[in-house]
């Protein structure tokens, strides 16, 4: 399906859901530098082999921690790093309250991932006036159910309005292909976070 042709799509995104919820469960306070660890074993040491960083609160953002990178240098650049593990289970379980606070502004919530919710976003919009009254209802019902912030997006299809959702935009209906043109080929990886051979190709690209 062409961008042109795709349906309306609304997207809600808590950013570094994985890190939050891990942060939640583990009782560590959101202030403090965070990066949860995933795509290995562990040792029988209980070291972890070959992990990388698949998620990174502010804080270890600020300190220069990113994801992909190994344990070890995740831990060089940010001395005071809280570890967490992965554990998908978990952060769909954590996420079940943001779903069921977007539903209370309109049925037929999908979740994406936990920390992605999507819906086909024309009628919603009719009964909210706007997009835009949808985008603003969906973000305000997310942070007074749950306490958390989140970004919304509304663009034609799914990677478009995933991206819109991190910038918090609407872009117009017909627009998305001129929107999405300049953007890197990079971005795509939002869209299938957890692709890892497409992440390799886009940085060889």
């Amino acid at each position: 399906m062409s961008v042109r042709t795709a349906t309306r799509t609304a997207v809600v995104w808590v950013p570094d859901w994985p890190v939050v919820a891990a942060m939640a469960a583990a009782g560590v306070g959101a202030h403090l530098p965070a990066a949860v660890l995933g795509g290995a074993s562990a040792s029988g040491a209980g070291r972890s082999t070959g992990q990388r960083v698949v998620a990174v609160s502010a804080p270890a953002r600020t300190a220069g921690v990113r994801r992909g990178m190994r344990r070890r240098t995740a831990q060089q650049r940010c001395a005071g790093l809280v570890i967490l593990a992965a554990d998908d289970a978990r952060d769909a379980v954590a996420f079940e309250p943001v779903a069921a606070a977007a539903e209370t502004v309109v049925a037929g919530i999908e979740v994406a991932r936990p920390g992605l919710l999507l819906l086909a976003s024309d009628g919603a919009a009719r009964y909210h006036r706007s997009e835009h009254g949808l985008a603003r209802e969906l973000a305000e019902a997310v942070a007074t159910g749950t306490g958390h912030e989140c970004r919304v997006g509304v663009a034609d299809g799914f990677l478009a309005a995933t991206l819109a959702a991190r910038d918090e935009t609407v872009v117009p209906r017909g627009e998305s292909a001129g929107w999405l043109a300049p953007r890197p080929a990079a971005d795509l990886r939002h869209a299938r976070p957890d692709d890892s051979a497409l992440a390799d190709l886009l940085d060889l690209w």
